[in-house]
């Protein structure tokens, strides 16, 4: 699953979902302006963050917040 978006700060391919052993991850794919944990944490590229169900993330600014929830 990627996100692609035209919204401010988002790029082409900003960042990646995808279920692997860990769980469903998050991964920035080297975006200009940045994917962003609820807390404000700016995720490293290719480095895979674990989504828990509530969590909040962002993608360049908090006007693009997304919500994950898992059933």
């Amino acid at each position: 699953f990627c996100i692609r978006g035209r919204a401010n700060g988002v790029s082409r391919s900003h960042c990646s979902i995808q279920r692997t052993s860990r769980g469903w991850t998050l991964k920035d794919m080297h975006s200009t302006y940045g994917t962003f944990t609820e807390r404000g944490r700016k995720l490293e590229p290719d480095t895979e963050h674990v989504l828990q169900s509530g969590e909040v993330f962002y993608l360049a600014g908090k006007e693009n917040a997304f919500r994950i929830i898992m059933e």
